[in-house]
């Protein structure tokens, strides 16, 4: 696996690299989408990717991305360019 490295934020939305347990720092090989919090101390995962054997695939953890606060314009543009860095890093030969 590759191991990948980025963030991306706009607004109160987080597209970032992380590894495939979320909680533990090992190597960067997937990605989140987070929503911070007004206080920008603490976030929580509104959706992940996991690597599937022909792309990623993007999951939703419950009903957070119905939650008012999620700016859905926001959401999809992160969700997008999440796709394309992962397809990039995951390019078969």
């Amino acid at each position: 696996m590759k191991e990948i490295n980025f963030k991306i934020r706009e607004g109160n939305l987080e597209l970032r690299s992380c590894n495939n347990h979320l909680m533990s720092d090992y190597l960067h090989t997937t990605a989140e989408i987070v929503e911070w919090f007004e206080n920008n101390e603490s976030c929580y995962t509104i959706a992940n990717y996991e690597i599937g054997e022909e792309s990623p695939d993007l999951h939703f953890c419950g009903s957070r991305p119905l939650m008012a606060s999620v700016d859905w314009d926001t959401f999809r543009k992160l969700v997008a360019t999440g796709q394309k860095l992962l397809e990039k890093a995951y390019e078969r030969d």
